[in-house]
């Protein structure tokens, strides 16, 4: 659903794009954060396990991959459409 959100600000506008991405840049960062703090990440491990902690990084890297695909969706449609080979 947020990459549809983003999908269509950045069809409409970049800076809509942006506003769409702090939320979640925020709120990984925050997690990473946690998960790395040298008093609170050892025992999120021991609470909720090692498989957490891979999630954790596995969904940021596909959110950062998601984002890349993104911009190079719409870097591509403006060459495709510069080229005049843009269907519809």
């Amino acid at each position: 659903m947020g990459f549809l959100f983003a999908g269509v600000a950045l069809r409409i506008h970049w800076a809509l794009f942006v506003l769409a991405l702090v939320y979640p840049a925020l709120w990984f960062v925050s997690l990473l954060m946690d998960l790395h703090s040298f008093d609170l990440g050892p025992a999120i491990v021991a609470e909720a396990g090692q498989s957490y902690l891979m999630n954790a990084h596995v969904a940021a890297i596909l959110w950062l991959l998601g984002v890349v695909g993104l911009l190079v969706w719409k870097r591509r449609g403006k060459l495709l459409e510069l080229q005049g080979v843009r269907d519809g």
